[in-house]
């Protein structure tokens, strides 16, 4: 992953949450994206590297179904450390989870 990635969805999330803090939905936008539907206009050489829609939602969206643990990491629960199991649960409720439970 190049670092402008990194960066983008580090700073992108920062966003994100600052929005929710402030009664704003947002989302990102992954599986639906294509350039095409993207109206923006960029300099050559530039990237768009993440799209985040803004704005007030007709609702509060919806819960997704997520994958047990045990169908995401091949270490038995049993033998996985506390610290891990929490980032694993947290990573199953974030947003962008919805990629896990494909």
């Amino acid at each position: 992953m190049a670092d402008h990635e990194e960066l983008g969805g580090y700073f992108g999330q920062k966003l994100v949450l600052e929005a929710q803090m402030m009664g704003l939905n947002t989302c990102w936008v992954g599986g639906t994206y294509a350039k095409g539907k993207c109206s923006v206009d960029i300099s050559s050489g530039d990237v768009i590297v993440c799209v985040i829609a803004i704005g007030y939602g007709k609702t509060e969206g919806k819960t997704h179904k997520s994958k047990p643990v045990s169908k995401l990491c091949d270490v038995p629960e049993t033998d996985m450390p506390k610290w891990f199991k929490n980032g694993v649960v947290a990573a199953m409720i974030d947003p962008p989870a919805l990629l896990l439970s494909k």
